[in-house]
């Protein structure tokens, strides 16, 4: 079981000219790290916990969040969701499963890759099956505008003319 996680790089090389900020208006060594470097890369995370954590948590599953799946909105849940949608405040807290121990938390989870294996022999490593190799790319959370979400319920999104 692997999993795929994008993470941030910064890079601060070199030093650009920059305008002064704070209380150094009148500054003549106004200069900031270069950020032409920054970039990203893909990890993949071999998993080794004994019990690996599921995917990411969907914040929105929560009790009450939204009306259930098939149920025709009424007038109350409408508003409701409407309510929801304006402020932004839906889903939980939770704190986040997905990454392993000591892992940067700020990566993203992109998907769970699953690679069928046999078990090696006394201390052998295992034999991986790569004719059989599972990804699993539905895990990860998505964000949707607004918009979209209120059109989805059949509530305008105020952008309609």
């Amino acid at each position: 079981m692997c999993d795929v996680f994008a993470t941030f790089l910064p890079c601060t090389r070199g030093l650009t000219p920059c305008f002064a900020a704070d209380d150094d208006y009148d500054a003549t060594d106004a200069f900031q790290a270069n950020r032409w470097l920054d970039s990203c890369a893909m990890q993949l995370v071999l998993r080794t916990d004994v019990n690996p954590p599921l995917t990411p948590a969907d914040p929105w599953k929560a009790a009450g969040t939204l009306p259930a799946t098939g149920v025709g909105l009424t007038a109350a849940s409408q508003a409701a969701l409407q309510n929801l949608l304006l402020s932004g405040a839906g889903g939980s807290g939770a704190p986040a499963i997905e990454y392993p121990p000591g892992f940067d938390s700020s990566s993203v989870f992109l998907a769970r890759v699953l690679i069928a294996a046999t078990k090696g022999v006394a201390g052998q490593a295992p034999t991986p099956d790569f004719s059989k190799v599972s990804i699993d790319n539905n895990s990860r959370l998505f964000v949707y505008p607004g918009a979209l979400l209120a059109r989805l319920a059949g509530i305008g999104s105020g952008a309609e003319s």
